[in-house]
C-alpha cells in the first residue's frame, strides 16, 4: 500500500508545507521491533495466555527481535476485581520483554463497536510513537480486528496468532449477541487479511482449514517448556505438612466435575496398597492472577470425602499463589496428576500446565483423551486411561518405586524451538526493512543530512557547546545561562511543526528539567504529557517533528538529566537528542 504525499495545514500561520510525505515518517520503522498486541499480559495477570505471550516473547527476544508487549487498550483496569486506584507501571521490563500499559476509555462504551473504534484509534498511536516493523496480534477477533485495521493502515505486515477454535465467542465487548458461526467467520476474515497465522494446536489449524484458510499461511506455534524455571525455593515435604514418604501434587480446577472424589479415592486405594503417599491439592486459576484456591465448599466435601476413608491427615491443600510461586509446590512433589478437566475446556485452547511443570522434572501423569494426547507426547508424561482409577493406581506405584524412569520433555517442545514458524516469517521481513533502511539512510547522506535510527538503547549523554548567534526553537522555559545571547522563537503545538519545517536551522531544544519544576502554573500545560506513554498522540506529534529537524539539519537538545521512570517515551528518540544537564558550563 503506498500513501501519497499529504499536505499539513498549520492553522495558526496559515502556512502550507508541501511536499510532506507522510508514508516516508509513517514508514520510518526499526527493522527487528515487534509489536505483540494481545488480550492481556504480564504483569497484570498470569493466566495461561499472559504466561503463552511472555513465554514467546523471551524466546523471540534470544533469537534477536526487540519484543513490545500491548495489552488492549484499558487493561487491566477493567479486569473484574482490580482496584482502580491501585498504581500501574505503564512502562517495564520483565526478562528482556517490554510491557506497554494502554489507556482505556474513561466512560462505559454504550456498544461493543465504541469499544473497538477506541482501541483502534489508541492501537494506531501507539504504532505511530512506537514504530515497531512487526506486528504479531493473538485471538480473538475482538482483539485483533482493531489491531489488524491499525497494521493496514500503516502498511505494516502481521501475523495473527489463533489461540482458541474460530467458533469460540469468548472476550471482552459488553455486547456478546454473535453466533458460532458469525465468530468464526469474523476470525476466517482476519487469519485471510493476515500474512500467516499461528495456529496453538493442530485441532485449532484444521478448523481453520476447513473454513477456508489456505494450508500453506497457517502454521502451528504450540505450547512450550522454558528451558529453565523460575527460581523459587527448595521445599521439603514435611514443610508442607507431609508425614508420607511421598506427595503426590494433584493440579486441580475448581470446574472439574467429580475430580475430588476421584483423587480422595486415588490416595485410598494406594494407602490400601501399602504406598505410603500422601495428596497436596494445588488449585491454579485459568483466568487471571492469583490463583484461586479450591473452594470452601469444595474443601469440605473432600475433607468428608477422606475422613470417611481414614485419610484426612494425608490430603492437603496449597493456599493462594501466583503461577510462579506454584514451583514451590510443584518441584517439592513426587509425581503431578493432571485431573481431566477434558474435555470442553482442552479442546477449546491447549492447557499450558503440563508444560509449566516439565520444565521443573518432576514426572506428570496426564489422562489419555484426544485432547491431551499433543501435551502427553510434548511432555512425555505418562498417560493413564481415562476414568480407570486401577490403571493409574499401578502405574503410579511403579514410577514411585523406580523414579528413573522419568523421561522429561522432547527437545524439540522447548520454546526456543517452538517459535521457528514465527521467526521463518518475520526473520526473512526483519532482513528486508533493515536493507531499505540502509539505503534509505545512504541515500539522505549523499543530500548531506544526518538521519541517525530512533531507537531505545541508550540515553547518551554528551557535552553540547552551541555555536555564537545560532538560533533556538525551544519547549520549556528555555532561559538557561548560555542560551541567553541566542536568537528564541517558543514552540507550541501549533507552531511546531511550521517552524522546524520552514524556519532557519539551528538549535532544537527541549527544557526538560525547567517545565518539571513549573509545571502546575499553567505555563506549558499542553505539553505536561511529554514523554509519558499515557499521551500517544503528543508523543506522535514530537516524534514527527523530530525527524522533519534531523532533515533540515536541526541539531536536538535536551535539557535534562531525563529519568527514565519520569519519561518512559523519550527512550524511543534518545539516539537522534543530546542530552545536557543544566549545570553544565558549555558557553565558550
Amino acid at each position: 500500500m503506498h500513501m501519497p504525499s499529504a499536505h499539513l495545514h498549520v492553522p495558526q500561520s496559515g502556512l502550507i508545507m508541501t511536499n510532506f510525505d507522510e508514508q516516508k515518517y509513517i514508514a520510518w520503522r526499526l527493522p527487528t521491533r515487534l509489536a505483540y498486541i494481545v488480550d492481556q499480559s504480564l504483569p497484570h495477570t498470569d493466566s495461561d495466555d499472559a504466561c503463552r505471550t511472555h513465554e514467546i516473547a523471551r524466546a523471540m527476544v534470544d533469537r534477536g527481535f526487540e519484543v513490545l508487549v500491548f495489552s488492549r487498550p484499558g487493561r487491566p483496569w477493567d479486569m473484574d476485581g482490580f482496584v482502580p486506584n491501585l498504581h500501574v507501571d505503564l512502562d517495564t521490563t520483565i526478562e528482556g520483554v517490554r510491557y506497554i500499559t494502554l489507556p482505556g476509555m474513561t466512560a462505559r462504551p454504550v456498544d461493543g463497536r465504541q469499544s473497538l473504534r477506541f482501541a483502534e484509534r489508541v492501537l494506531h498511536e501507539a504504532i505511530s510513537v512506537f514504530r515497531p516493523a512487526l506486528i504479531v496480534v493473538t485471538s480473538n477477533w475482538q482483539n485483533a480486528e482493531p489491531a489488524a485495521n491499525v497494521a493496514e493502515r500503516l502498511d505494516l505486515p502481521f501475523v495473527y496468532e489463533v489461540r482458541n477454535r474460530p467458533q469460540h465467542r469468548g472476550g471482552w465487548l459488553a455486547n456478546h449477541s454473535l453466533t458460532d458461526r458469525e465468530a468464526a467467520a469474523k476470525e476466517v476474515s482476519i487469519a485471510r487479511r493476515a500474512m500467516a497465522v499461528m495456529a496453538m494446536t493442530d485441532v485449532i489449524r484444521q478448523d481453520f482449514l476447513a473454513l477456508g484458510v489456505t494450508s500453506d499461511s497457517i502454521k502451528v506455534l504450540p505450547n512450550g517448556v522454558r528451558v529453565s524455571p523460575p527460581q523459587v525455593p527448595i521445599r521439603r515435604k514435611s514443610e508442607f505438612g507431609c508425614t508420607a514418604k511421598h506427595l503426590l501434587g494433584f493440579v486441580y480446577h475448581p470446574e472439574d466435575e467429580g475430580g475430588g472424589e476421584q483423587l480422595i479415592r486415588l490416595i485410598a486405594e494406594l494407602r490400601s496398597g501399602g504406598t505410603d503417599v500422601a495428596a497436596l491439592i494445588v488449585s491454579v486459576d485459568a483466568s487471571g492472577v492469583p490463583a484461586q484456591q479450591v473452594s470452601l465448599l469444595q474443601q469440605s466435601a473432600m475433607l468428608s470425602d477422606a475422613e470417611k476413608l481414614d485419610i484426612k491427615e494425608h490430603v492437603m491443600f496449597a493456599p493462594p499463589t501466583t503461577r510462579e510461586m506454584a514451583g514451590v509446590y510443584y518441584a517439592g512433589c513426587d509425581a503431578l496428576i493432571f485431573s481431566s478437566r477434558s474435555l470442553t475446556q482442552c479442546e477449546l485452547a491447549e492447557p499450558l500446565e503440563p508444560y509449566v511443570v516439565a520444565a521443573y522434572g518432576v514426572p506428570q501423569f496426564i489422562a489419555g483423551v484426544a485432547a491431551l494426547s499433543a501435551v502427553v507426547e510434548d511432555t512425555q508424561a505418562t498417560k493413564f486411561r481415562e476414568g480407570d482409577l486401577s490403571d493409574l493406581v499401578q502405574k503410579l506405584q511403579i514410577q514411585l518405586r523406580d523414579d528413573k524412569l522419568l523421561k522429561g520433555p522432547r527437545k524439540d517442545a522447548y520454546w526456543r524451538t517452538r517459535i521457528d514458524p514465527l521467526v521463518a516469517v518475520m526473520l526473512p521481513l526483519a532482513q528486508k526493512f533493515k536493507e531499505q533502511e540502509s539505503a534509505r539512510r545512504s541515500g539522505a547522506a549523499t543530500l548531506g543530512r544526518r538521519i541517525p535510527p530512533f531507537d531505545l538503547k541508550s540515553i547518551p549523554e554528551t557535552i553540547f557547546t552551541p555555536e555564537r548567534g545560532l538560533a533556538v526553537a525551544g519547549i520549556g522555559p528555555c532561559n538557561e545561562q548560555r542560551f541567553a545571547t541566542a536568537p528564541f522563537t517558543a514552540l507550541t503545538r501549533a507552531n511546531l511543526f511550521s517552524h522546524l519545517a520552514l524556519g532557519n536551522p539551528g538549535i532544537f531544544l527541549i527544557d526538560w528539567a525547567g517545565m518539571r519544576r513549573d509545571f502546575g502554573n499553567g505555563l506549558y500545560e499542553e505539553w505536561a504529557d511529554l514523554w509519558m506513554v499515557s499521551n500517544m498522540r503528543l508523543n506522535r506529534q514530537l516524534m514527527d517533528a523530530s525527524r522533519i529537524a534531523v532533515n533540515r539539519g536541526w541539531r536536538l537538545i535536551v535539557l535534562g538529566p531525563i529519568s527514565e521512570a519520569a519519561a518512559p517515551m523519550f527512550r524511543t528518540v534518545s539516539s537522534v537528542f543530546e542530552v545536557v544537564s543544566p549545570d553544565e558550563e558549555v558557553m565558550a
